[in-house]
């Protein structure tokens, strides 16, 4: 057996690509791709089932994530106590959520238990009933959560955020409120749920380790479903007039304030994104970022402070975010924005931007270490209509931008005149 020397550090090894594995696709039998990632060596396997979503208004838009949240509150088979006895009697864990445009019904289960799984994630998917107690729980949880969060200064700054930069009736800035609840009903749920999940289907992904010849009972959830296919990229949609400038949201008893600024942005699928992405690292994408030097370790405003860019279909933001005391919340602007105009006026130091390239690799590494993170990050892409070589071409960049690249990014993107700035907190705080 060799011998280790702990007296010695590992060799330093440069990134040539971050390892993620191949994805292979096939075509099931009425036109849904099915998109396979075989890795791991745990006899387990995550199954992600995508559809689009069908509401184009705020009234569309709650029905959909209600038709998703209360798939597993019963089907005309089953109700929700034997659901859930069957998922814990198989080991299996069922995830319902909806990110940009997709619905997504994901299933974690053991190797062994897939075939005896399936006919529950066909039926939670065609049969599910929305009935009214159901409906009610909903309601009830639904507004439980929103009059908490209204209460959180980081809530009411991000859903003011969102709201300025996407607009109130955008998919991507909708953020619940009390009417989207009040005209919310059980058959607008279930017209929602028979648009989605039985007419507008995106595609299947398998992730992990699974036997061979479990496509034939893959197949048979989404055999009777209509397949629209896979999401398109889109670099540019149409864009909202923003109003920039700053505004309060008045959030009483509070002693913090929750700061959140920026301005529309590009996505993954623009060819300048890359060499933005690294600027904004410089910026407050990583614990030695210069807003968390500034703002934290030198100013003691705040316990973190970061920046990022947030790709959606057609649109993309730059925010920058943090809560600090009401007492030096105008400071903390102030110092926010000398950091930016910092990037955009000087180069960075070759030291300072080498070792934001050895936190990006390594983090991109992290990123993909096991078989569902890799998925995570290949679904990430897909979802935005990229493949894989959008990875290649990060990994690129990130090993060869140059200072003057960082700084034109800046310029370019970052024009400090049009940002939006939200705080939320205590009269008079800003």
């Amino acid at each position: 057996m060799e011998v280790i020397d702990r007296t010695l550090a590992p060799a330093f090894k440069n990134v040539d690509d971050i390892g993620l594995s191949d994805v292979k696709k096939q075509t099931l039998s009425n036109g849904w791709p099915l998109l396979t990632l075989r890795a791991g060596i745990e006899e387990v396997v995550r199954i992600q089932w995508a559809f689009h979503l069908s509401g184009n208004n705020r009234s569309g838009f709650m029905a959909d994530r209600a038709a998703n949240a209360m798939m597993r509150d019963g089907t005309g088979n089953r109700d929700s106590r034997q659901i859930a006895l069957e998922l814990d009697g198989s080991g299996s864990h069922l995830g319902l959520s909806v990110e940009g445009n997709l619905a997504h019904v994901t299933l974690y289960t053991l190797s062994s238990q897939i075939t005896a799984i399936l006919p529950l994630v066909k039926d939670l998917i065609t049969n599910s009933v929305y009935n009214q107690p159901a409906f009610d729980l909903y309601l009830q949880s639904q507004r439980q959560s929103l009059m908490v969060n209204r209460k959180k200064v980081s809530f009411m700054s991000r859903k003011a955020f969102k709201e300025s930069i996407l607009g109130k009736d955008h998919l991507n800035g909708f953020v619940i409120d009390d009417h989207d609840l009040e005209v919310l009903s059980p058959e607008g749920i279930r017209e929602a749920a028979r648009e989605v999940y039985m007419q507008r289907g995106a595609y299947v992904m398998m992730a992990g380790q699974w036997p061979d010849g479990v496509e034939a009972a893959i197949d048979d959830v989404v055999k009777d479903i209509p397949c629209i296919g896979m999401p398109e990229a889109i670099i540019k949609s149409e864009e909202k007039v923003i109003k920039p400038g700053r505004k309060l949201e008045v959030i009483n008893g509070t002693v913090q304030a929750a700061i959140r600024m920026g301005m529309p942005s590009i996505n993954r699928a623009h060819e300048d994104f890359p060499a933005l992405f690294v600027t904004n690292t410089v910026l407050g994408g990583y614990f030695g970022s210069r807003l968390m030097s500034n703002i934290r370790e030198d100013k003691g405003f705040t316990y973190g402070i970061g920046s990022g860019l947030v790709s959606l279909p057609g649109a993309g933001y730059f925010f920058i975010t943090t809560e600090v005391g009401a007492d030096v919340c105008r400071q903390a602007i102030d110092e926010i924005y000398k950091e930016v105009n910092r990037l955009k006026n000087d180069e960075v130091p070759e030291e300072e931007l080498s070792l934001v390239r050895n936190y990006i690799l390594g983090s991109l590494m992290r990123s993909a270490d096991g078989p569902f993170s890799q998925a995570d990050v290949q679904l990430g892409l897909i979802n935005l209509g990229l493949d894989i070589s959008y990875f290649s071409n990060l990994v690129n960049k990130v090993k060869t931008v140059q200072p003057d690249e960082i700084l034109a990014m800046a310029n370019k993107y970052w024009d400090t005149g049009a940002f939006v700035e939200i705080v939320a907190g205590p009269a008079g705080c800003c």
